[in-house]
This record gives C-alpha cells, sequence and structure tokens, in this order.
C-alpha cells in the first residue's frame, strides 16, 4: 500500500511538470498577437510583405507596423509606378528617324554631286507622293526619282532649248528651233513618256514629233505659210492619228508647265529635309 501511495505521489508530480513547461509557449504566443494588435489603446496592422518568411525568426523587428493615422495617399503613391516621361533624347531620336525616313532625302547626294552652277526644281511629274528632282545647267536637263529607296535617272543630259512637262502624266518635252525659228523660221516639239524601266538619253528616238517649217518662194521670201508635220516613233503620219496618241497619253499642246522656278543647291537641300 506504501508503494502504491508513492507511484501516485510520483504520477501527480510528473503532470504538474509537465502542465508547467507547456503553458508558458501558448501564453508567449498570444501575448506577441497582442502587442501588434493593440498599442496604448491604438488600432495597428502588419504589412505581410515585410514578415519574415516561413520557417524564419518571427521577431518584432522585421515586422512593418503602419499606423492609419498616416494619410491614405501617401501609401497610394509608394505603390502606384511613376508615370513615364518622354525625354529629349527620345524626342531627338524620333525626329532622327522620320527624317531618314523621308525619301526625297535620298536625292542629298545627286545635288551635292553635281557640281557647281546647277540649279534644281522639285516636280510631280508621275503623280505619285514622292517629286521628282530636276537638274540643269540650262541647257541640259537630268531628272530624277525614288526607286527602291534609291535615286533613278529617268532622263539623262536632256538637251533642248526649253524644257516642258506634263504633270502627272509622266511625259516630259522638249523644244527645238532653227533659222531663227518662229513663223519664218522653223521649230520642233518632241515627247518622251518617262519610266523606271529605262532612262531617257539625250538623242533617243521621242515617241511623238511635231515639226514646222516655214515656206519660202524662189526669191527666198517668206510666203507666210509653213508645213506641220507629224511623226510617230520617227514615222511620218496624219495630224487625227497625232493628236489621238496625244489623248491615249493624257496630255495635249496647251497643257504642259514650262520648268521655270529654279533654285541653288543650298535651297533645294534645305527643301528636300
Amino acid at each position: 500500500m506504501g508503494d502504491n501511495f508513492i507511484r501516485i505521489c510520483f504520477l501527480c508530480l510528473m503532470s504538474i511538470c509537465l502542465y508547467s513547461c507547456a503553458a508558458p509557449e501558448n501564453g508567449g504566443t498570444a501575448a506577441r498577437e497582442s502587442e501588434y494588435a493593440t498599442l496604448e489603446g491604438q488600432f495597428f496592422s502588419i504589412d505581410t510583405k515585410t514578415m519574415p518568411e516561413s520557417g524564419g525568426e518571427g521577431n518584432s523587428e522585421n515586422a512593418s507596423i503602419e499606423s492609419p493615422s498616416e494619410p491614405a495617399e501617401m501609401h497610394q503613391e509608394t505603390l502606384t509606378e511613376e508615370p513615364q516621361t518622354v525625354t529629349e533624347k527620345e524626342v531627338s531620336d524620333k525626329d532622327t528617324v522620320s527624317e531618314t525616313e523621308n525619301p526625297l532625302a535620298a536625292y542629298r547626294r545627286t545635288v551635292e554631286e553635281s557640281g557647281d552652277g546647277m540649279s534644281f526644281s522639285l516636280i510631280d511629274l508621275d503623280g505619285d507622293e514622292i517629286l521628282e528632282l530636276v537638274v540643269t545647267d540650262h541647257e541640259t536637263y537630268s531628272i530624277y526619282t525614288i526607286k527602291d529607296g534609291g535615286v533613278f535617272c529617268l532622263a539623262d543630259s536632256f538637251y533642248t532649248v526649253s524644257f516642258t512637262y506634263f504633270e502627272g502624266k509622266g511625259v516630259i518635252a522638249g523644244f527645238d528651233r532653227w533659222n531663227g525659228g518662229g513663223d519664218e523660221g522653223g521649230y520642233g516639239l518632241y515627247y518622251y513618256p518617262v519610266s523606271t524601266d529605262r532612262t531617257v538619253t539625250d538623242g533617243e528616238m521621242p515617241l511623238l514629233r511635231f515639226e514646222y517649217n516655214a515656206v519660202y518662194d524662189e526669191n527666198g521670201e517668206y510666203t507666210g505659210e509653213g508645213i506641220e508635220e507629224y511623226f510617230y516613233l520617227d514615222q511620218q503620219t496624219d495630224e487625227a492619228t497625232y493628236r489621238e496618241i496625244m489623248d491615249t497619253l493624257g496630255i495635249s499642246e496647251n497643257g504642259f508647265i514650262d520648268l521655270e522656278n529654279v533654285v541653288s543647291a543650298e535651297e533645294i537641300l534645305e527643301a528636300i529635309y
């Protein structure tokens, strides 16, 4: 009986010890949570983004506690990314790109290599959005366009007393005169369609040609009359056929434009940039 009493006392003592060891741990956890929940009657919230990861040491120095007394806008600013702004460099780069994308800029080298004493003009020869460049010394005329991003010569050193063209029709015209020209002399008009398939050169056979020659009597006196002749590909034809071909090209003898507004190299370079 004495042994049983001792054994019962021993079990009771052990139970008291085990209960004493477990109680402080649970009580400590509750105490730490209450510290974050209240402080001198003021509620606080815990920023879970700055809490230690699972398995780490949960000490209060690693927790970020924010007070609701701080304005909400302050925290919103920290969470919102700053708006992106366009820098001066980005604007400059954009302008540079837009300039290089200007197709007329390809004419720069042509202008610079044309030599001294040359004049320049921009014309709308074929009716597209890209103007053609005319380079002249006032006796010969070269015409350039943009093809596949590069410069293509439509007419090379085209000689004429007066250069004219038909806007948007892709046709240029030359004028020549002899025996003084006018009604008492002789003159001719020559029409050349141009395209990016080939380059028109000086002396090339025109598609259409018109010539006028004054008539003189046996004494060398002007009779007041003249002979008009019409040619298609260097073959003489009648006026009706000649006019019909002009209609097909969409041109007329009164529809041409004289090249009058020519400028210097410096001025044309400013125009194409």
